[in-house]
C-alpha cells in the first residue's frame, strides 16, 4: 500500500492505522522496501521505533525457471536475520508444472529448515497449480516439508471457484499466513483473475467487498492458526497501482477502517 514511501514512512502510517505488525516487501516490480543492500539491524530498528513487529517478508517475483534461487535464498536468510517468521511467495513467474516447481525449490527448503523460517506459498487464480483448493492440497502432498505451507488469499480462491473455509479446514496447520483481502466477484475480476491495474482498490479492504471474513476467522481459529502461526491477519489493497494513485492520507484512512472492522471480527464472542 505504501510503496511510494520509504520504509520508515510506511511503518509510521501502518502504526497510525492501528496495525501491530508490518509485512516487509522485497518484491521486484511491485515494492522493494528491503533488498540485498538492506541491513537487518536497521530494518529491525525501524519497525521497533514504530512499535511494530515484523510479521513476514514477502518475496514475489523471486522464483522463475530462468533464474537461480539466489534472490529467494537471500529472502529466507534475511527473514531469519530480522526475525520474520515466514517468507511469503507464490508461483506467479513459474511456467512449469507443480512437480518442476517443487524440485526447483528443494535447496531453499533445506535452508529454510536450518534457519527456522517458514515458506508461506500464496494461492493464485492465474496459475495452473495453485488456483484452487484441490491444487493446494496436491501441492501440500508434493512438498511435505514442515517448513512449507500456505498463505491464504481469499479472492484468488473465490475466483477459482473454491471454498475459502474448506481450504483452511483442509490445510489446517499448514496455513502459515492469511490475507484480509476482499473483492467484489465479477467486478474486480474477469472470471480468471484480477483485473489489473485494479479498478476499485477500495473493494480490497476487508468489509468493503463481498467476502465473508467472519467465517474465515472462525475457520482459522478452529484450525489453531494463532497458536501455530502467530495469528497474523494481513490487510491487503493496491491503491498505488491505479491510473490515479491514492494519496497517503486516503490509504491510511481506509486502512484504519479495515483494522477496526477486523478487530471486531476477531474479538472474543465474534
Amino acid at each position: 500500500m505504501y510503496r511510494h514511501l520509504d520504509l520508515a514512512g510506511a511503518c509510521a502510517e501502518i502504526r497510525k492505522a492501528g496495525c501491530a505488525g508490518v509485512d516487509l516487501w522485497s518484491s521486484p516490480r511491485m515494492c522493494e522496501h528491503v533488498g540485498p543492500q538492506s541491513r537487518a539491524s536497521e530494518i529491525r530498528r525501524t519497525a521497533a521505533d514504530n512499535g511494530l513487529s515484523i510479521a513476514a517478508l514477502t518475496a514475489y517475483h523471486t522464483l522463475s525457471p530462468k533464474e537461480s534461487l539466489d534472490r529467494f535464498v537471500w529472502a529466507i536468510e534475511f527473514a531469519s536475520e530480522v526475525g520474520a517468521p515466514c517468507v511469503v511467495t507464490n508461483g506467479v513467474d513459474w511456467t512449469g508444472d507443480m512437480s518442476s516447481f517443487a524440485n526447483h525449490i528443494k535447496p531453499a527448503l533445506k535452508i529454510a529448515g536450518r534457519k527456522n523460517v517458514r515458506i508461506a506459498f500464496e494461492n493464485h487464480s492465474g496459475k495452473s497449480f495453485s488456483a484452487t483448493q484441490a491444487h493446494l492440497w496436491m501441492l501440500s502432498s508434493e512438498i511435505p516439508d514442515s517448513c512449507f505451507g500456505f498463505t491464504i488469499a481469499p479472492p484468488h480462491l473465490a475466483i477459482g471457484g473454491s471454498d475459502v473455509v474448506g481450504a483452511i479446514q483442509q490445510l489446517g496447520r499448514r496455513v502459515f499466513f492469511f490475507y484480509a483481502w476482499d473483492h467484489v466477484p465479477g467486478v474486480d475480476d474477469d472470471g480468471k483473475g484480477f483485473i489489473w491495474p485494479p479498478l476499485y482498490p477500495e473493494h480490497h479492504f476487508p468489509g468493503k467487498g463481498r467476502l465473508d471474513f467472519a467465517s474465515y476467522i472462525r475457520a482459522l481459529r478452529d484450525a489453531g492458526y494463532e497458536e501455530n502461526s502467530g495469528g497474523w491477519i494481513n490487510i491487503r489493497s493496491y491503491p498505488g497501482y491505479t491510473k490515479n494513485p491514492w494519496k497517503t492520507e486516503q490509504i491510511t484512512s481506509e486502512l484504519t477502517v479495515a483494522v477496526t472492522h477486523m478487530l471486531k471480527l476477531i474479538s472474543p464472542g465474534s
